[in-house]
């Protein structure tokens, strides 16, 4: 079974992290995939005036170094969940839910694993949830793991 795992550095992702590891067969070909965003102009630009008019400029770099440090740290989130869930780490940049989808159909996954958190109704307003575009879009089933919130004590 080839399993794509979705993550992010989010609780609710080694929740489904340890969901794969406890779940599938050993012999599960997992794939830990987390997809960051690009680097943030923001971050790196800094206003300059030409002719009157501020543009942003930015420092290569820093931009450079900026990139470098998203990527570490992704790798580094794919890294814990692959080893949580006994596969490999994977990263890729752009649309998460887009990333998701193709990543899947490249690997022709069996299935996409993704953890959920609790949102509040205006941040789902805001910001679509990974998860339901990934639900919606996905070539194959999705398990969506929602952490656990039970007071066991």
């Amino acid at each position: 079974m080839k399993i794509l795992l979705a993550v992010d550095d989010s609780q609710p992702s080694y929740e489904a992290a340890a969901v794969v590891s406890e779940w599938f067969p050993a012999d599960s070909t997992v794939v830990a995939l987390h997809v960051g965003s690009s680097v943030p102009t923001a971050a790196v630009a800094a206003p300059v005036a030409a002719s009157g008019f501020g543009y942003p400029a930015v420092a290569l770099p820093l931009l450079r170094s900026e990139r470098q440090r998203i990527y570490r740290d992704a790798r580094e989130v794919a890294e814990r969940a692959a080893a949580i869930a006994h596969g490999d780490a994977r990263t890729e940049a752009g649309d998460p839910a887009q990333k998701i989808t193709e990543v899947a159909s490249e690997i022709d996954a069996d299935l996409i694993v993704i953890g959920t958190g609790d949102r509040s109704w205006l941040s789902r307003v805001i910001t679509p949830s990974v998860s339901d575009e990934v639900v919606h879009t996905a070539p194959c089933p999705v398990l969506v793991v929602r952490p656990d919130t039970s007071d066991d004590t």
